[in-house]
């Protein structure tokens, strides 16, 4: 029998929640965002993702709002109905890991070899790849990027808070690292890449995790 991948799934979901109204749309909406950034098994939150929209449509046809059939507690229901789903094994949990790590490099690669050709026009520009600063903006990036989409669930049914703190994660990530490499510019070592082979290397990386993205979602 014929299964549609993850990815098939996504795009079916995306096509039929056009058929929703304003208000049932904002209702599954928030329930959408709150299960695909749950830690269950990507396949069984979009199997669960098209059963619900297909039984609100069909409810909606009825003249029914998604108020009415799924309550008034929506994360309540959403914990509930994604407490019996399998999660996410270490295998996948590491494989993000890896393309979240293999992105933010790849776009620090492509930032540096940017700078470096801007440096032949503007000399103040040009400048080597700092070990110190690389290193934190590495772990910076996992910081923000799994902070943000941990706020991100957050702010589905919390208050506007949340946005509060992603703004200051957001400041943090700017500062934090800056002040640490002032601190240990002495003890910094400074490597020089040819803009081209940053570029090539850039856009190697990220064609590889959208490579990687795209497998896993299949």
């Amino acid at each position: 029998m014929f299964q549609l991948s993850s990815q098939d799934m996504v795009e079916k979901n995306n096509f039929l929640r056009k058929q929703l109204t304003d208000e049932n749309e904002k209702y599954y909406g928030d329930m959408m965002v709150y299960i695909r950034l749950s830690n269950i098994n990507d396949r069984a939150g979009e199997e669960l993702l098209l059963e619900l929209l297909d039984h609100l449509i069909t409810a909606q046809e009825n003249g029914q709002t998604a108020q009415e059939i799924f309550g008034d507690d929506p994360e309540s229901y959403c914990r509930e109905i994604i407490d019996g789903l399998p999660k996410r094994n270490k295998a996948t949990i590491i494989q993000y890991f890896w393309i979240i790590g293999l992105g933010i490099v790849s776009w620090g690669l492509i930032a540096n070899g940017a700078f470096d050709l801007l440096g032949y026009i503007w000399p103040i520009l040009k400048s080597k790849m700092s070990i110190i600063n690389t290193g934190l903006n590495f772990l910076t990036g996992y910081i923000v990027v799994f902070g943000i989409l941990y706020l991100m669930k957050k702010e589905v049914y919390k208050s506007k808070v949340w946005f509060l703190l992603a703004i200051i994660l957001w400041g943090a990530a700017i500062f934090v690292p800056l002040f640490i490499s002032i601190k240990l510019a002495a003890y910094d070592i400074k490597i020089s890449i040819p803009f081209w082979l940053s570029f090539i290397l850039g856009i190697a990386g990220i064609l590889t995790s959208n490579r990687l993205i795209k497998k896993d979602f299949n």
